[in-house]
């Protein structure tokens, strides 16, 4: 039985996606675990799909769709086809340390959480991020709290982990594919009474995010409007 699956989701990561599944299959060979990685192509147009199929087989399945679709739904793809007892998605240039694997799988193991999520703004989690995008983030936290309420840390750090039944209920529910994503499945679990971790995790900042222009973080505000309007609506019932 496969305990945990990885879920990747992959724009245009040509330069580390062999690097990136080499660590992780490393990880988890090393703590002997049974797993599988999906890696979700999300309409790349580089070599993305061409090195990550180098590395298809039994443990790692490759899906790809032409169209860029975004990370929120390329997550959701991978998630609705894993077939572990728990289930994980994590960035490719895997910013969050791996270490932090360990913890999380030994808080799921113990049954008090249905999902668990990287908290980079623990005072006990090293985080390694230029100032300006720090004011950026934290700008984003306070804006999702007050879309959803609750007392999450940290939204969008692409690290988080799930049972099959936090699965199940949060990714059919799912609206939103843009980077407000995680703001959503978060404000989802709160609505439906999903136990919370969060987690100290290590992580620094390797590449510049693709989240760049001024059109992407308006996209971003309509995205959190519409997660505050659905809520109102009683749209994630």
């Amino acid at each position: 039985m496969i305990e945990i699956s990885i879920v990747l989701p992959a724009f245009n990561e040509g330069m580390m996606i062999q690097h990136s599944l080499q660590m992780i299959e490393n990880k988890f060979k090393a703590m002997k675990l049974d797993y599988e990685i999906i890696v979700v192509d999300d309409g790349s147009v580089d070599d993305t799909l061409l090195k990550a199929n180098k590395y298809e087989g039994k443990s790692v399945t490759v899906y790809h769709y032409k169209k860029n679709r975004g990370k929120g739904f390329a997550v959701r793809y991978g998630m609705t086809r894993a077939v572990g007892r728990y289930k994980m998605f994590m960035d490719v240039d895997l910013s969050t340390s791996l270490d932090a694997v360990e913890l999380f799988l030994k808080t799921m193991r113990a049954g008090g959480h249905d999902v668990i999520i990287g908290d980079r703004r623990s005072k006990s989690s090293r985080f390694l991020q230029p100032w300006h995008r720090r004011v950026l983030g934290q700008g984003f936290v306070v804006l999702s709290q007050c879309c959803v309420g609750g007392h999450i840390n940290d939204f969008t750090c692409g690290f988080k982990m799930f049972n099959r039944g936090s699965v199940e209920a949060l990714f059919k529910r799912q609206r939103i594919f843009g980077w407000a994503f995680d703001t959503e499945l978060m404000g989802i679990a709160m609505l439906h009474g999903l136990r919370i971790a969060q987690l100290p995790v290590a992580w620094k900042d390797h590449q510049p995010s693709h989240v760049r222009s001024l059109r992407a973080v308006f996209s971003v505000l309509v995205d959190l409007i519409k997660i505050k309007w659905n809520l109102c609506r009683g749209r994630y019932g």
